[in-house]
Parts: structure tokens; sequence; C-alpha cells
């Protein structure tokens, strides 16, 4: 490859970083409720997917029936991810939150 085409090349992924990090990546994220009884089930989620749905950037909050699961799609700026997923976490009866930022491929 020439000097000129690889150039442009490191310039072409330059911009598209920059596009990405302005526009933010999709984030996909498992919430893991404290639930200790059936009756649990239906009211802890709920609260937490409430307080979720709040948040700027959110998407998507869906929620299994008699588990202790919520799954979030949100899109966030890449400098966000941390604070919002500490913000979930903060949340009464969130007993754990894992994320995966859905980059995508360059």
């Amino acid at each position: 490859m020439s000097a000129l085409t690889e150039r442009k090349k490191r310039e072409i992924e330059t911009q598209y970083r920059e596009m990405m990090a302005k526009r933010g990546y999709r984030v996909f994220l498992t919430v893991f409720c404290d639930v200790k009884s059936l009756e649990d089930t239906f009211t802890i989620p709920q609260k937490i997917m409430d307080s979720i749905r709040k948040m700027k950037g959110v998407e998507s909050v869906s929620y299994t029936d008699a588990s202790n699961v919520i799954t979030v799609m949100a899109q966030w700026k890449e400098s966000e991810v941390n604070s919002k997923i500490r913000e979930i976490q903060e949340i009464p009866k969130v007993v754990n939150v894992t994320a995966k930022i859905l980059r995508p491929l360059f």
C-alpha cells in the first residue's frame, strides 16, 4: 500500500472514531434484582425498570416474568457508560449489572 493510501486510511479511521464518540455506542445491560418471593417478582423489577426508563439514552427495557433479570438497551457515549452503570447499581434492590458495549466493526 502506498504512503498516500495508508495516510488516507488512517484519516478515515480517525474521522469515524470521532463521529462514533459524538454519537455514542449501543450498550446492552443485564440487571439482576434482589427478588426473594413470588410477590417480589412483580413489584421490584417494575420499580427498577421505571427508574431505568427515566435515564437519558435508554432505548428499551424488558423483563421476563418470574425472573430476576432485566435487560436494557441504551445508546451512550463511551465516557458515560461507567457512570450510568453506577447509577443503575445504586437503585434499591439491584444486585449486579453487567454491560456489553456493542462497538461497530471497522
